[in-house]
């Protein structure tokens, strides 16, 4: 084979494959444009959440008082939402006091 022919073998070589990288980096162009608006609209939504959160509570001793049940009752029928969560090993309740969903939206 000669010096131009190898030349040619390897321009036709290197097209191909550029031609191929070309259409693996459009793959993922758009692969990258999905994942940009899903995080934009993951953001929006946790960012959502946070703004519709108006509070904490942490009630001591729940497994030998109700008055966690109480301060939930009263909240809900306020018009809130609420989100209890276990804290030290069931010792402590953790009350979050969000608006609702009806409320935020208006």
């Amino acid at each position: 084979m000669s010096k131009k022919e190898n030349l040619k073998m390897e321009i036709s070589n290197l097209s191909a494959e550029n031609s191929f990288l070309r259409e693996i980096n459009r793959e993922l162009e758009h692969q990258l444009k999905d994942l940009q608006e899903n995080v934009e609209i993951a953001n929006g939504e946790e960012v959502r959440e946070v703004l519709r959160t108006c509070g904490q509570i942490t009630v001591e001793g729940v497994q030998a008082s109700a008055q966690y049940q109480d301060i939930v009752g009263i909240l809900l029928r306020n018009g809130y939402e609420v989100e209890l969560a276990p804290v030290r090993n069931g010792t402590k309740l953790k009350i979050t006091i969000k608006e609702s969903e009806d409320c935020f939206n208006e």
